[in-house]
């Protein structure tokens, strides 16, 4: 979570930076670079307590899932619109749809529906 949180704080506080970083002249780094970052991040989140028990699978929903929470956080307030958002309020709405999202895969994850994928 303190990376998404992070993430949007940096949007909001660099805006043009943030804006460059993610511009079509740009996104060959990030094509270069994903894996890495990505593998890293989620190498850091090994002792996650909430994701004790998951599947690898399970963990990269959640996880990809909040990412692009994040990244569309991070991209509104960059390009602010009538609406101010100040680091209180990144944290909020980051903690609030962080455990929105995870608390709506666990109900997935433990429905009698539910089937992982191979």
């Amino acid at each position: 979570m303190d990376h998404g949180i992070g993430y949007v704080i940096f949007a909001n506080e660099e805006k043009n930076l943030f804006k460059g970083i993610n511009d079509d002249k740009h996104i060959q780094y990030f094509r270069k670079y994903g894996d890495l970052i990505w593998e890293t991040i989620t190498d850091s989140l090994a002792d996650y307590t909430p994701f004790r028990g998951l599947s690898a699978e399970q963990v990269k929903e959640i996880q990809v899932t909040r990412w692009l929470f994040a990244h569309g956080l991070a991209f509104q307030v960059s390009n602010p619109t009538l609406e101010i958002w100040d680091e209180a309020k990144i944290i909020d709405m980051m903690l609030n749809g962080s455990k929105a999202i995870y608390d709506g895969f666990m109900r997935r994850f433990r429905s009698k529906t539910y089937k992982q994928s191979k």
